[in-house]
């Protein structure tokens, strides 16, 4: 069984969340990465996205077309560690 460590922040450490890649990424997943990928090549308006995905209404785009802050959470805390020390 292939296993995806989907990782967390909890109490400002990143912990390990080792789950079945099944329960990670799902045809769903793409069509959250489809409007986060729209969002971010049009400087953050989601009018392309809510226009592909086809929403009517802009909230539920928004928790389609989410920002990149997971992404970039593991980065950010390590150059803070560098900065503040451990």
């Amino acid at each position: 069984m292939h296993e995806c460590d989907d990782r967390l922040i909890m109490g400002g450490k990143m912990v390990c969340n080792w789950r079945p890649i099944w329960q990670v990424i799902s045809t769903h997943t793409a069509r959250h990465t489809a409007g986060a990928l729209l969002k971010q090549v049009s400087n953050g308006t989601k009018a392309l996205a809510k226009l592909v995905l086809g929403h009517a209404d802009e909230d539920v785009t928004d928790r389609y077309a989410k920002d990149n802050a997971r992404l970039l959470a593991a980065p950010v805390l390590d150059a803070w560690r560098k900065i503040l020390g451990e």
